[in-house]
């Protein structure tokens, strides 16, 4: 059983290429992926189809065809968003799974991916341009402690200390932890 890694997909182009490279990642309704298209391995949407179309529909309501616009997409992907589009599924799978690089080049749409993996503390930062070209971060969660319980837990570095909860009292408002709480 894969951890996961769970995240935003900011895709920013055309709407024909939003839509293209929407449908890279698997639906957990049927249809699943659209046929004869390459996939991102192990990458679910979070939403459904329907869901997603109307998201960029609303984004492009009043925009010329060529004009670009940015769709978020919310999407899980077993184990890190870098297995799944960079190093490990495109390479085992090439002729049904596209790499990140891959596919933002044929969709030509720029991307920006910011991953949480909670099982290992830590965040992806992805970014792909419509060139191909591809910057990769992995970093450490901030570690938390809760005043009232003193659980310590990860959150993300884009999470604001007073506005997070703690996961075992549900106490809102955490510390950042010392080398003495470890």
């Amino acid at each position: 059983m894969p951890n996961w890694a769970f995240g935003e997909v900011d895709v920013t182009g055309t709407k024909a290429a939003v839509t293209a490279f929407s449908e890279r990642f698997i639906f957990k309704e049927e249809p699943r992926t659209t046929p004869g298209k390459r996939i991102f391995g192990r990458s679910f949407h979070d939403e459904s189809r329907r869901h997603v179309q109307s998201a960029i529909n609303a984004e492009f309501r009043d925009r010329a065809a060529d004009e670009e616009g940015t769709v978020q997409l919310s999407v899980s992907f077993a184990w890190s968003a870098n297995s799944c589009l960079i190093s490990r599924y495109p390479t085992v799978d090439p002729t049904g799974c596209i790499s990140l690089s891959d596919a933002c080049k044929e969709d030509q749409v720029s991307v920006h991916i910011h991953t949480f993996l909670f099982d290992e503390g830590a965040e992806e930062e992805i970014l792909c341009s419509p060139d191909g070209q591809m910057d990769h971060d992995v970093f450490d969660m901030v570690q938390a402690k809760c005043p009232c319980c003193g659980e310590v837990q990860s959150i993300s570095t884009v999470l604001d200390m007073d506005e997070a909860y703690c996961e075992e009292c549900g106490h809102q408002g955490l510390e950042a932890t010392t080398e003495e709480d470890e």
